[in-house]
């Protein structure tokens, strides 16, 4: 995916790094942008509607705010190994949280 994207980045005139890959994700759109602030709200407005809403709605997830915090971890993590223990942390901690307060 990532010498894709390099080849299309090419033939926008631009570069495109892996670290750039590796940080920002195999978004198609991302090289087409010119600042980094329209990356991050391209980015941010595919977490709302793709991840966000589309996943809740079809699988009809209930604790929104659970899962909304897993995939900040894992959206975060993705140039890195996902560690079960962690994802197992912040669910044990939400979850005594909720029942805390």
């Amino acid at each position: 995916m990532y010498k894709e994207l390099k080849e299309y980045a090419n033939e926008l005139g631009k570069d495109f790094s892996l670290g750039e890959y590796l940080s920002l994700g195999g978004f198609a759109k991302i090289p087409e942008f010119q600042s980094n602030e329209s990356i991050k709200a391209y980015l941010k407005d595919l977490d709302s509607t793709v991840i966000i809403n589309d996943l809740i709605a079809r699988y009809n997830i209930k604790k929104t705010e659970l899962f909304k915090k897993i995939m900040d971890f894992v959206m975060l993590s993705n140039a890195r190994a996902l560690i079960a223990f962690k994802l197992h942390k912040i669910t044990k901690n939400h979850l005594f949280n909720k029942h805390c307060n």
